[in-house]
């Protein structure tokens, strides 16, 4: 909340919720904030944890999922490059988007973020 910027894109009620974190973090740093999460994602051992999942992203409830699914990895090819991936990418990418595998209709087909990037060559 404290690095993202209110864009008039963004719908009213999300830009309303991003303007009082950011008055609510006005006065931690980024530095703080980083040792905060760091400090909740690393107070529990994972070798102990039956479920895992990422604290700090906007999924919530969907993320948490067994903790088998990230013991190993195993090399994937990812556009002509290979990757290390978790063991159980399939149900971790279920688990969080759904029917990952299936276009959305072409009118849903939009990005979400509230940024351009571009490619420079």
């Amino acid at each position: 909340m404290k690095l993202i910027k209110i864009n008039s894109d963004r719908a009213f009620y999300k830009n309303t919720i991003l303007y009082l974190g950011k008055l609510l973090y006005k006065f931690k740093t980024t530095r703080s904030l980083l040792s905060n999460i760091i400090k909740l994602a690393t107070e529990y051992r994972y070798s102990d944890s039956h479920k895992s999942g990422i604290i700090v992203w906007g999924y919530g409830n969907r993320e948490i999922v067994p903790s088998y699914i990230f013991r190993e990895v195993l090399p994937m090819e990812f556009e002509g490059k290979y990757y290390d991936v978790p063991i159980g990418y399939h149900e971790w990418l279920t688990s969080v988007y759904g029917k990952y595998m299936e276009l959305p209709p072409i009118e849903k087909q939009v990005s979400h973020h509230a940024f351009e990037a571009f490619l420079k060559e």
